[in-house]
């Protein structure tokens, strides 16, 4: 079958994801308050536009993220690094059920309730020789190499 993905493989598709992310925030909030000057806001930094557009700049990555999760398995992190989402017991992707039903939504919904929830899942990872962070555990899934 396909090989697990290395934790580097795993860290560095994260840190694309958050660069991915990290990059429509800093669009949409430079955008947010040069529209709201152009459009004469008296505090464009507070304003319903600057309001819109950084709730675009997040929404949108997420959606384009959940859509990729949805049909490929894969987030943009993890087509840049050639790795998808599988079921633990076989090499076919895990599906959106999996993927954004028991992997994604259950961990941001504790991100916000637990304390260091992010930290302890994400250290999960050099428990077992899956290589599964907490989520993929709750899932699951392991992370492979499709490339």
């Amino acid at each position: 079958g396909l090989p697990l993905a290395s934790l580097g493989d795993r860290f560095l598709g994260a840190i694309v994801d958050s660069i991915f992310h990290f990059g429509f925030i800093l669009v949409g909030s430079i955008f947010a308050g040069g529209l709201g000057v152009l459009i004469g806001e008296e505090d464009p930094s507070g304003g319903a536009t600057a309001v819109l557009a950084i709730g675009a700049a997040i929404g949108v990555p997420v959606l384009i993220q959940w859509w990729l999760l949805w049909t490929r398995s894969q987030s943009v992190g993890k087509i840049v690094m050639k790795t998808r989402i599988d079921l633990a017991d076989g090499d076919e992707p895990a599906g959106p059920g999996r993927t954004i039903g028991l992997r994604y939504i259950p961990l941001m919904i504790a991100q916000f309730l637990i304390p260091f929830i992010g930290l302890i899942d994400a250290l999960v990872i050099f428990a077992g020789k899956k290589r599964q962070c907490l989520h993929d555990m709750v899932a699951g899934t392991v992370v492979r190499k499709v490339g």
